[in-house]
């Protein structure tokens, strides 16, 4: 495994282990309603955001398995 920082290459793996994520972990916790304002994201504002926080990716073999992103406040946003 590797963790490494978040480059905008990996925009789309992200945003696929995002929603995937959502779909099949969080989906029991969340109306459907909720699920999908949750999932449809702006995907240029989501780079945007990724890129100016202190944001990390983990892969293994190359495959993203994991990201979170903190900004310079401490806030966590994504984990």
């Amino acid at each position: 495994m590797l963790i490494r920082n978040y480059e905008s290459k990996d925009l789309d793996e992200f945003i696929n282990l995002f929603k995937n994520t959502i779909f099949e972990v969080n989906i029991s916790d969340y109306t459907l309603e909720q699920v999908k304002a949750w999932v449809d994201v702006d995907t240029e504002l989501f780079d945007d955001n990724l890129a100016k926080t202190y944001a990390r990716v983990i892969s293994n073999h190359e495959q993203l398995v994991g990201f979170g992103n903190i900004d310079d406040k401490g806030y966590i946003d994504l984990f």
